[in-house]
């Protein structure tokens, strides 16, 4: 099976809107706790509102999970494919619909984007000592906003790379952008979607790191072939993959 295309906010809002009818399960944890996190809730799409999503309130409470204010990774099944999203818990409603009984639910913030997130082993080439990769990135959301990267390192899962803080001090995990790679000798660009993972400002040096994760496309074709031409450059550079990359686990790279 091809890789799920999700680039698409009208595939997303579909895709949340097929889980709230079929009352899908959804394990919801603290950001940055993972799967195995002790930090989870079980709970259950409930209906997909204009400005929120709504879950069913959990038959324990939210644990140590803040009901409000909260950053939440989701993670829920479609068919056979694990699927998940980050966003903030917006508190506790009560929902009564038909003449039924006030229900109490739990309001979170419609995602920003819904992906695959199963976990992939990528080999990782750094490119300290190399010749600079420099990296554009524009939001998806709106070309106005783009900034300049210089990239650490890459591989077919993804990239790290660091911009200005003065450029980039708005981005925040979960943002989507068009990442365009102006690859040293190539005449054009390869560039594909790719969402912030991870991210840390770095103060003393005016600068934000970044962890980002390639997104599929809805052109699978166009997406491997530029991810063909990203892997001959990172063998050009003179280092054998299987021999001088580290075997990446971590999301977003």
């Amino acid at each position: 099976m091809s890789a799920l295309a999700l680039t698409s906010r009208k595939t997303q809002l579909a895709l949340l809107e097929r889980a709230c009818r079929a009352r899908c399960a959804a394990r919801i944890t603290l950001s940055g706790s993972g799967r195995a996190g002790d930090d989870w809730v079980q709970t259950r799409f409930r209906a997909l509102e204009p400005d929120a999503l709504v879950m069913q309130w959990p038959s324990g409470g939210t644990g140590s999970v803040a009901p409000d204010g909260a950053t939440v990774d989701v993670f829920f099944h479609d068919a056979d494919r694990l699927l998940g999203f980050r966003s903030e818990t917006r508190g506790r409603v009560s929902i009564g619909r038909d003449g039924a009984a006030p229900r109490a639910a739990w309001k979170l913030a419609i995602p920003l984007c819904v992906e695959p997130r199963e976990q992939r082993r990528h080999a990782r080439i750094r490119l300290d000592g190399a010749r600079p990769v420099h990296a554009l990135c524009t939001s998806v959301l709106g070309g106005e906003r783009r900034f300049a990267t210089v990239v650490h390192d890459l591989s077919r899962g993804g990239f790290q790379a660091s911009a200005s803080v003065r450029e980039a001090g708005w981005t925040r995990p979960g943002d989507l952008f068009w990442a365009s790679f102006a690859l040293p000798g190539a005449l054009r660009p390869v560039e594909f979607v790719a969402r912030v993972a991870h991210l840390r400002t770095c103060e003393t040096e005016g600068t934000v790191l970044l962890g980002c994760r390639f997104c599929p496309v809805d052109d699978a074709t166009e997406h491997n072939r530029h991810l063909a031409r990203l892997w001959q450059f990172l063998v050009g550079l003179g280092s054998r993959p299987p021999a001088h990359a580290a075997a990446d686990q971590r999301e977003g790279a």
